[in-house]
């Protein structure tokens, strides 16, 4: 070889848009297809006798000693010819699970007679456990793999002999959503890549529920969207539905989004409109392919269809229908992303059933007023898991619109919903996945994440000060559940960039703030701790304040063994230990400045100076103390906090 110093050698390599990418790993399959299929063409048209097999049996993209003809595929490594099937079969592609080393498989295709090739996917593991039941399905695909010995022992060895043939190796994704820490996104049936190491293609190993697929077109879908939606809700329930796409490389867990209201609210249509951004968009009870679950099924099917839907987003209809005993428990579950480990037949654990995904949720009820029923309440560590918003009846109607138009554009909505559906989800998490680093380049998993957890703060923040300035008071834990709104921000503005929620710049920001006060301000209905903290610090002061406090310069007074502080002799105030204080606010998780700012800006504790809300310690008192007046006795802390 020759080399030409003087021309310029370089090692940059030409940028290519991710679309482009996505476009070409997209078309992969379909090109190892198309020549399996030649393959199997030239055999159809290979009539030869049985003494010409070996000699002009087709052995392309076969191991050693087999070949196929018009009558099948043979072995000719013997006296002769041995028929292993009786349609030709060539092996496609291997695929495997992430670490290359569980899941091993082979996908073969076939001629089933009737015009039309067909592909069907075998795993190594089943072969040597049950092979007939393997060669019974085959057969259903139209493979007619010999019933004799030593006809499934030569097709046995048929597939163990393509494991060290040149072909393309398929990644079986255990799960939808990203895989492989790569740039890499399984949508169904449907991936969506732009790099993925180590691997040719991207297969789901699971069963894809039949309601994940597209209809009509996505430009019908757009337009449905800009005619007849409207309002906070409609436009949240859409821009967390792409959101739910982006938990994983956010660093987020599962999170659901609870719509309550009286009846004709519009809580199923919400479903709907999140369902058809990734599949059908029915009504529940119209057919086969609805992608909305009911909350009446049982514990295990719920688990199991959350795992079916998990990377994508979960719609689950009517709370008020669940009899479940033990909600609460259901409901810790179901945002935990793991199912209950459960004994097989074999007395072993099976792998237990896991999700990653926004759920979102309607009922007539609050998640609170229906765990009441039960006597429960919402358990901590579920208060920025579970969020309940309430729906009017106003909330999808236009200013000065009749009810009779805002049915009207409902109606539209679901007879389209059922029509067009199933393009945005792909198309979003394309356009996300064509991002550029600040090199120009296409992101790596790593960059795409780390960007994404900064936006996502960055919105985290804009939200909370938006809401501070309302003059609300926010929580270590209400800021854990305006993440999770924060990240619908986020979805919902670059759905707006990429044209696909066909709404006004502000629309996706307004709804979630409206989103966000819908929650926080209902109290009844809100885990709080708090408020908590302060109901059970009420009840102690007004029954039991003997037990921990005496009065102020009251010298000859018995000191009580769980002493908590003094009540001043003018006042009636409560000066409460720095200490206790502290103590109080930790065992509810809490910091003290989360329940002494509250407290002063209620008018129920008196600081030191403005932002300081401890005091210094009298010349009687041995430690400083936090003031908390007489009023709070008699205040609504429900209503107030």
């Amino acid at each position: 070889m020759v080399i030409h110093m003087n021309k310029k050698v370089t090692t940059n390599v030409p940028k290519v848009s991710g679309i482009k990418r996505i476009r070409a790993f997209a078309d992969r399959d379909k090109n190892f297809n198309k020549m399996s299929e030649a393959i199997i063409r030239r055999a159809e048209n290979t009539e030869v006798g049985e003494d010409d097999i070996a000699s002009l049996g087709i052995g392309d993209g076969l191991p050693r000693h087999y070949v196929n003809t018009a009558n099948g595929l043979f072995y000719i490594g013997g006296q002769k010819p041995v028929q292993v099937c009786t349609t030709p079969v060539v092996p496609v592609a291997l695929f495997c699970g992430k670490d290359k080393e569980s899941g091993l498989g082979i996908s073969l295709m076939t001629g089933n007679g009737l015009g039309k090739y067909v592909k069907a996917l075998v795993r190594f593991e089943d072969i040597v456990q049950s092979g007939a039941q393997v060669v019974g399905k085959l057969a259903d695909r139209g493979f007619c793999v010999g019933s004799s010995p030593q006809q499934f022992a030569l097709f046995d060895r048929f597939l163990q002999r393509c494991r060290s043939l040149p072909l393309p190796v398929y990644l079986m994704a255990d799960a939808m959503g990203f895989v492989s820490e790569d740039m890499a996104f399984l949508h169904g049936h449907e991936p969506v890549v732009t790099s993925l190491t180590g691997f040719d293609y991207l297969l789901p190993g699971f069963r894809v529920r039949p309601g994940l697929h597209k209809g009509g077109a996505l430009e019908e879908w757009i337009n449905l969207i800009r005619e007849n939606v409207h309002g906070w809700a409609q436009t949240f329930a859409l821009s967390a539905s792409f959101a739910s796409m982006l938990l994983v490389p956010a660093g987020m867990d599962v999170g659901m989004f609870h719509f309550h209201g009286v009846s004709t609210t519009g809580k199923t249509l919400l479903l709907m409109l999140a369902a058809s951004v990734h599949g059908d968009g029915s009504e529940p009870g119209s057919g086969g392919n609805v992608n909305i679950i009911r909350w009446n099924t049982t514990p295990n099917a719920m688990e199991r269809l959350l795992a079916d839907y998990s990377g994508l987003v979960a719609c689950v209809d009517e709370l008020g229908a669940s009899n479940h005993k033990q909600l609460s428990s259901l409901l810790y579950n179901i945002t935990s992303g793991t199912a209950k480990e459960r004994l097989n037949r074999g007395l072993t654990a099976d792998e237990p059933f896991k999700w990653r995904m926004f759920i979102l949720s309607t009922g007539e009820m609050s998640i609170s007023e229906k765990l009441a029923e039960q006597k429960a309440v919402l358990q901590g560590g579920q208060e920025h898991r579970a969020i309940s918003m309430e729906l009017l009846p106003e909330d999808a109607q236009k200013p000065d619109e009749p009810v009779s138009e805002t049915r009207a554009r409902a109606d539209a909505l679901k007879t389209g919903l059922a029509e067009a559906y199933g393009h945005a989800g792909p198309a979003f998490i394309g356009k996300l996945l064509s991002g550029k680093n600040t090199t120009g380049g296409l992101r790596t998993y790593a960059e795409f994440s780390s960007w994404l957890q900064e936006q996502t703060d960055d919105c985290c923040n804009a939200l909370e000060e938006a809401l501070r300035d309302e003059g609300r008071d926010i929580t270590r834990v209400q800021r854990r559940g305006l993440r999770r709104f924060a990240l619908v921000w986020l979805a919902g503005e670059k759905a707006l960039k990429y044209g696909l929620l066909p709404f006004e710049s502000d629309a996706v920001a307004k709804s979630v703030i409206s989103a966000a006060r819908r929650w926080l301000d209902d109290n009844q209905n809100q885990y709080n701790p708090v408020r908590n903290m302060l109901e059970e610090l009420q009840l102690t002061l007004v029954t039991k304040s003997s037990r921990h406090f005496i009065t102020l310069r009251d010298e000859h007074a018995r000191c009580p063994g769980d002493m908590w502080g003094f009540v001043h002799y003018k006042t009636g105030d409560f000066l409460i230990y720095e200490s206790v204080f502290e103590k109080l606010c930790s065992e509810k998780g809490l910091k003290t400045v989360d329940v002494a700012r509250p407290l002063e800006r209620s008018g129920y504790l008196l600081g030191e100076s403005a932002g300081h809300y401890k005091k210094r310690a009298l010349k009687t008192m041995a430690q400083s103390y936090y003031q908390v007046k007489k009023a709070f006795l008699k205040c609504n802390v429900m209503t107030e906090f």
